[in-house]
């Protein structure tokens, strides 16, 4: 009997720790809030998650003794980028999850989802969700659009304004009907070619709505996740076989650069190191190899894990204008402003 009211009295204190902990957190500014909470009673270990549901009961625990094992859940304290792509990971990971179950809803609406023209449609219309999704939350649309946009519309009545926004947006500024809703009129024209045919769009439940709105939108931050591993997941959603087989599957950033480091980008990421650290470099210098650099790789279109990061180490030293066409943007030029 003693010893249960040691241990309820040693939990309490545990919990009321952790909640101290998470109360001064609470309180900071959001770039000085941190994403974990680490407890410790000179015995234990406690590691707890900020970014979980249930931070006070989601953690991970060792003893003093077990410390040499479990010295890898601490890395986090050493390298920050590397709780970043934990984080990053696991928020893209969910992310697809939920799109698979929007895919799963919106599937069971149409009259024949295993025919070829239902199959196409529905992926088009999940590919343009997910472009919505990103659009409203990185800022090239007003924040929560899209979540505004279909918010006040009953479930049974959202197939007609999504349609009628798919046009909008594919619509060029002036040819647009000038008596559009002040709704429509929040988002700006995308030449992207997404929103180019008409796909066949089902009739929505309130649970698709729900779950779109309020957990895919407005539940998850898109700006956070990472294209890599969210694209991997995504497209497993969008692959019939993938799904059938039992799940979805991704290859992580960190697989592909095993592969192309010794290839190839572990000789170009010395290139730019070379020019971002070099010594006794003026501006003008520095600019011009830069410029080579991205005229070098200006054709490849696999760079989005490495060099967003990357190159924002040029800092005070900014690339050049563009020259190109506004039309045909590459993912490198993109990447690299």
């Amino acid at each position: 009997m003693v010893g249960d009211v040691n241990y309820a009295a040693e939990k309490r204190e545990r919990m009321q720790r952790v909640q101290r902990a998470k109360n001064y957190a609470d309180s900071l500014r959001n770039s000085e809030r941190p994403d974990t909470i680490i407890v410790c009673d000179f015995d234990r270990f406690r590691i707890h998650d900020l970014d979980s549901d249930d931070p006070e009961h989601n953690y991970e625990e060792f003893r003093l003794e077990e410390l040499p094992e479990q010295l890898y859940l601490l890395d986090f304290l050493v390298d920050p980028e590397l709780e970043r792509r934990r984080r990053e990971e696991k928020v893209s990971i969910d992310a697809g999850e939920l799109i698979g179950k929007v895919y799963d809803l919106l599937r069971a609406q149409y009259i024949d989802p295993d025919s070829e023209d239902s199959k196409h449609s529905l992926n088009v219309l999940c590919v343009r969700l997910v472009f919505l999704l990103f659009a409203e939350d990185a800022g090239l649309f007003a924040k929560d659009a899209f979540y505004n946009y279909l918010k006040p519309v009953p479930a049974d009545r959202v197939r007609p304004p999504l349609t009628e926004l798919f046009v909008y947006l594919r619509t060029r500024p002036e040819e647009r009907a000038p008596y559009a809703s002040d709704a429509l009129k929040a988002f700006p024209y995308v030449n992207v070619g997404l929103f180019e045919a008409d796909v066949e769009v089902p009739q929505f439940t309130q649970q698709i709505v729900d779950v779109l709105l309020e957990e895919v939108s407005d539940g998850t931050d898109w700006s956070q996740i990472s294209p890599t591993v969210f694209g991997g997941v995504f497209e497993s959603t969008l692959n019939p076989e993938t799904r059938r087989s039992g799940g979805m599957h991704y290859t992580s950033p960190q697989n592909i650069h095993k592969l192309i480091g010794p290839l190839f980008l572990d000789e170009l990421k010395a290139e730019l190191d070379g020019i971002l650290t070099a010594q006794g470099v003026g501006d003008r210098k520095r600019r011009n190899d830069l410029n080579r650099f991205h005229d070098k790789i200006a054709s490849l279109s696999f760079f989005e894990t490495f060099i967003p990061r990357r190159i924002q180490m040029r800092s005070p030293v900014q690339s050049r204008p563009s020259t190109r066409s506004s039309d045909a943007p590459s993912t490198t030029q993109r990447s690299l402003r």
